[in-house]
């Protein structure tokens, strides 16, 4: 998930790994709604600009809330195992 904040397309392609199909779709469902970091700038940019400095810090909070609510979904029940393809 944190890869997402690089760039959405290696993440996305690196849930290959998954071992269930469920756990696949929900890795590049979720990753995809992690702004990468272009997306991030304009828009930080624009809600700075409009809206002020603390909706910019409250936004991007947000966004790692829920990069890491899966991860700690993972740490309740652990992965039986990871393998590359």
């Amino acid at each position: 998930m944190l890869l997402g904040f690089g760039c959405n397309v290696p993440a996305c392609l690196a849930a290959r790994i998954m071992d269930t199909w469920r756990e696949r779709i929900i890795t590049i469902l979720m990753t995809t709604l992690v702004p990468c970091s272009a997306v991030t700038v304009v828009v930080m940019g624009l809600v700075g600009r409009y809206f002020g400095v603390s909706w910019v810090i409250g936004l991007y909070l947000l966004t790692l809330l829920i990069a890491f609510i899966p991860r700690l979904h993972r740490l309740k029940n652990p992965p039986r195992s990871t393998t590359l393809s």
